[in-house]
C-alpha cells in the first residue's frame, strides 16, 4: 500500500514511517501542505494521512483538494493535536473518513487503517430502484438525472442503500459517520432533510421515512 504522509513534527513522522513502512506501506512524507499538495498532484496513493496545522497550506485545504479537484476516493484519516468537535465535523465534511487525535498509539493507527481497508472493499454501484449510486466517485444517478453527492449526503445514503429494506439506526449512523462524539440532534437532522431533497429533485421511486424511536430507512414513495 502506497501512504502519503504529510506531517510537520519530525520525531512523529519518523515513529509513523518506521511502523508503517514494517508493515508493507511503502511511505512518502510531506513536512508541510504546500509540498502535500504537490505529491498528491503528481502521484496516486491508497492512503492520506494529514496533519491539520501545518506550514504553508493546512491539512483541511489538502483534504479538499484530494476530494473536490482530484476526484479522489481513497481513505484520508487525520491525525492531528486538533480535537475540538467542530474540526472533526469539518474533517469529516471535507471528506475524511477517520480523525485521530494526538497523542495516539500507533497500534491504533494501525487498527483503524485496517478498518478503512475492509471499508473500502465494496462494490463500484449500489442500486435501489431507480438510484443507482457510484461509490468510487460518489455520483448519484436517477434515469438521465446525476449529480455527485457532498460527502456527509453520500455517506447517508450509502448507508441507507447497503441495509435497505431494513433501515439504519439513529446512533449507529452518527458513530459511523461523525466518530465517537456525537453532535447534537441539528446536523443529522439537516443533512438527512437535504438528501430527502436532493432525492426529490432527481424524481427517485424511494424517499427516506424516519422510524420512530429508531433511525431512517429507504421505502418506496407513497409507503406509509
Amino acid at each position: 500500500m502506497r501512504t502519503l504522509l504529510v506531517e510537520d513534527d519530525d520525531d512523529i513522522a519518523g515513529n509513523m514511517i518506521d511502523y508503517l513502512e514494517a508493515r508493507q506501506h511503502v511511505v512518502d512524507h510531506a513536512f508541510d501542505g504546500a509540498e502535500g499538495i504537490r505529491l498528491a498532484t503528481s502521484g496516486t496513493y491508497d492512503l492520506y494521512l494529514l496533519d491539520i496545522n501545518l506550514p504553508h497550506r493546512s491539512g483541511f485545504d489538502l483534504c479538499r483538494l484530494i476530494r473536490e479537484e482530484l476526484n479522489i476516493r481513497a481513505p484520508i484519516i487525520f491525525t492531528t493535536a486538533r480535537g475540538e468537535l467542530s474540526d472533526k465535523l469539518r474533517g469529516f465534511e471535507l471528506g475524511a473518513w477517520d480523525y485521530l487525535v494526538k497523542p495516539f498509539s500507533l497500534a491504533e493507527l494501525w487498527a483503524r487503517i485496517q478498518a478503512l481497508a475492509l471499508r473500502d472493499a465494496q462494490p463500484d454501484d449500489l442500486e435501489v430502484g431507480s438510484m443507482r449510486l457510484n461509490t468510487k466517485g460518489r455520483l448519484l444517478k436517477v434515469g438521465e438525472w446525476e449529480q455527485r453527492l457532498p460527502n456527509i449526503a453520500f455517506q447517508l445514503l450509502i448507508r441507507l442503500m447497503k441495509t435497505h429494506p431494513d433501515g439504519i439506526g439513529r446512533d449507529q449512523l452518527v458513530r459511523e459517520i461523525w466518530g465517537s462524539e456525537e453532535p447534537d440532534s441539528s446536523p443529522l437532522r439537516s443533512h438527512v432533510s437535504d438528501l430527502r431533497k436532493r432525492l426529490r429533485e432527481a424524481g427517485a421511486d424511494h424517499e427516506i421515512q424516519a422510524i420512530k424511536g429508531f433511525g431512517f430507512c429507504l421505502a418506496p414513495l407513497g409507503d406509509g
